[in-house]
């Protein structure tokens, strides 16, 4: 992966190299960026990155035979799935499902680079969901899109979201991140189960507006710290990793409350995980 580029391309950089070096790989990626950015080249990067032979930090080597198989598209664990015509239909998502349930041919990973994804039919996109909630352990969803408000919710809610370009926040995402710091604060200083009594209470379209906020705070302060020194490594920084564990922990209990698990249990085990990882308040 290469971290020149605009401020936001350095902020995706960083966010990838930081899960390749730490381990810690989400089960799907949504790379979001308009026509022009990198989305695309860092999907293929990212993806030599997870199958690649040799290395174990933070980017691919590029030379191996996953790395030179996974530029030539050919890896035989890499699969890409484009439009066919104006769409992705619903036979091509069934084929991702067959892939999918085969182990890994070659590497320890499968994955699954899905270009355009705002352009699946609505059959398409329900048949992925169902894989992208309970997807086999080996797999990996890479996902690019340009148009991220015409994809699900819940397809959305389950990814990790890598932008590709600094957009100027608005006022509701300025709020968001301003009341999620509020609320960090008051979770990290209370005991884990008297907050999950409290917010288990609040309706459910509330406690999912709580977990975004939580989310929202935690991303803007991880872009202004890799902001503030571009340059730096910033995968082993202590800080950085516990915000990342802590992105982590917020997406299993948004996709518990969605599920309608039993808020209590949700919420104590995710206070008790932010807790756990450390976090500090900005």
């Amino acid at each position: 992966m290469n971290s020149n580029g605009n401020f936001g391309n350095t902020v995706a950089y960083k966010l990838l190299a930081m899960a390749l070096r730490s381990g810690r790989i989400a089960h799907a990626y949504l790379f979001r960026g308009p026509a022009g950015s990198p989305k695309s080249a860092f999907a293929y990067r990212f993806a030599a990155g997870l199958l690649c032979d040799v290395s174990r930090q933070d980017e691919a080597c590029g030379s191996c035979y996953s790395c030179q198989e996974v530029f030539k598209r050919s890896h035989p664990d890499l699969f890409v799935i484009e439009k066919e015509g104006s769409a992705i239909r619903i036979k091509q998502s069934h084929e991702i499902l067959k892939e999918a349930l085969t182990r890994p041919f070659h590497s320890g990973r499968k994955v699954f680079v899905i270009e355009d994804v705002e352009e699946m039919t609505a059959e398409a996109s329900n048949a992925l969901l169902k894989l992208v909630e309970e997807p086999p352990p080996y797999v990996v969803f890479i996902m690019t899109t340009g148009n991220a408000s015409a994809i699900p919710d819940t397809i959305i809610s389950r990814c990790q979201v890598v932008p590709f370009k600094e957009v100027p926040g608005d006022r509701d995402n300025l709020r968001d991140s301003q009341n999620g710091e509020d609320l960090l604060i008051e979770v990290l200083a209370s005991s884990p189960v008297d907050e999950a009594v409290k917010y288990a209470k609040i309706e459910a379209t509330e406690r999912l507006n709580l977990v975004s906020s939580l989310m929202t705070a935690i991303c803007a302060r991880m872009n202004r710290r890799i902001a503030s020194d571009p340059e730096r490594d910033w995968s082993v920084d202590k800080d950085t990793l516990s915000d990342y564990g802590a992105l982590q922990s917020l997406l299993r209990a948004k996709d518990r409350l969605q599920r309608n698990a039993n808020a209590f249990l949700t919420f104590s085990i995710l206070f008790m995980e932010l807790k756990k990882e450390n976090i500090k308040c900005l």
